[in-house]
C-alpha cells in the first residue's frame, strides 16, 4: 500500500518566503541581498508543437517540446541609497533599459527548516540573466510608495552547493 503524505505528514514542511534569501553583485562588486522584494516569481514556459500526420484524421501522434524559455519576476520597494539597477550592478545614474546590457546572476538560497533533512539550504542559481523590462510604479494605499517591477530573461538555471555561506551570513 502507498504511503500518503498530506499537510501533515511528519517530516515534511511547507516552504516559506521567511527562509528565502536572494543575492546578486552590485554596482560595487559585493554581494548584496535583494532586500525589500515584495515579489520574486521565476517562469519556466516552453511552445510545443503537436505532430499529426496525412491519414489519420485530426489525431495526434506526438508533441515535439520546443525552446524552453526562463524569466523572473522581481517587485521591490525602491530605495534612495540602493536603487534597482545598483542591485543588479549598474551604476545609480542609469536611467534607460537600454544602458544596462551586461548579464549578471542572482543567487537564491532557501534554508530547510526540517531538522532531519540533509540539505540544510537549496542553493538556486539564474545565470546569464540580463533585464527585459522595467517599470516604475507610484502607488498610492496608505500612503505614497514607488515600486520597480522587474521581468528578466534567464539563460540557464541550476543548483550549486559551492555557492553556499555560512547560514550566520544568512540569517
Amino acid at each position: 500500500m502507498a504511503q500518503l503524505l498530506g499537510p501533515s505528514a511528519p517530516g515534511y514542511r511547507a516552504m516559506t518566503i521567511f527562509s528565502l534569501q536572494i543575492f546578486t553583485t552590485d554596482d560595487e562588486g559585493r554581494d548584496v541581498q535583494i532586500g525589500t522584494a515584495m515579489e520574486f516569481s521565476p517562469n519556466h514556459t516552453r511552445t510545443n508543437t503537436p505532430v499529426g500526420g496525412v491519414g489519420i484524421g485530426d489525431l495526434m501522434m506526438e508533441i515535439v517540446p520546443g525552446r524552453s524559455r526562463y524569466t523572473v519576476s522581481l517587485r521591490k520597494f525602491s530605495l534612495w541609497n540602493k536603487r534597482i539597477q545598483q542591485v543588479f550592478g549598474y551604476n545609480k545614474d542609469f536611467r534607460m533599459l537600454a544602458e544596462m546590457q551586461a548579464p549578471f546572476e542572482i543567487r537564491v538560497f532557501h534554508l530547510n527548516p526540517n531538522p532531519e533533512s540533509e540539505d540544510e539550504i537549496e542553493v538556486t542559481v539564474y545565470t546569464g540573466c540580463v533585464i527585459a523590462s522595467w517599470d516604475r510604479k507610484q502607488e498610492w494605499q496608505d500612503d505614497v510608495t514607488i515600486v520597480d517591477d522587474i521581468s528578466v530573461d534567464v539563460t540557464r538555471i541550476h543548483a550549486n552547493k559551492m555557492l553556499w555561506p555560512s547560514l550566520s551570513n544568512l540569517f
